[in-house]
């Protein structure tokens, strides 16, 4: 008798991407909404340091626990700074001075770095979420992970 072998949680990763298609089709929706009332100013002295009232940037110039984030320390010129910034985020991301595109590793969505030269070694920096509301803590890991590689780079 032929008898059937289904594969062990087939349907479950059916019902994943199902679940995940309905999530970008509403969120999409939902992601366009927020995105036109969220604009980043780039680096800004206000209190979220330039970030949108959402929870999805940080900022080093921000005063607000949501958005802030202690300054990165590099004492290279500009130049230089910038071409550290650019490496540590993989290169090829700078679009302008200080203006960096970095894209979302799952759905490759944009996000905006900026970065710029302070007093001494300080380096402000703001990283934001182009789309949504929410950025599940990327951004702020994503400052983090710019300080250890300045730290680390002999340029700074």
């Amino acid at each position: 008798m032929y008898a059937s072998k289904a594969r062990p949680g087939r349907g479950l990763r059916i019902a994943v991407v199902l679940l995940v298609g309905a999530v970008v089709v509403v969120g999409g929706v939902r992601l366009a909404v927020v995105e036109a009332d969220r604009i980043t100013q780039g680096l800004a002295d206000d209190e979220r340091g330039g970030c949108p009232p959402t929870p999805n940037c940080v900022s080093t110039l921000a005063s607000d626990p949501t958005h802030a984030v202690e300054p990165l320390a590099c004492d290279a010129d500009e130049v230089e700074l910038l071409a550290a910034v650019d490496d540590a985020l993989g290169g090829g991301r700078a679009v302008a001075d200080g203006e960096f595109v970095v894209r979302s590793t799952v759905f490759g969505f944009p996000d905006d770095v900026y970065v710029r030269a302070g007093a001494g070694d300080r380096v402000d920096v703001l990283s934001s979420s182009r789309i949504g509301a929410t950025d599940l803590g990327v951004n702020r890991e994503r400052v983090e992970a710019l300080r250890g590689a300045l730290a680390a780079d002999p340029r700074c």
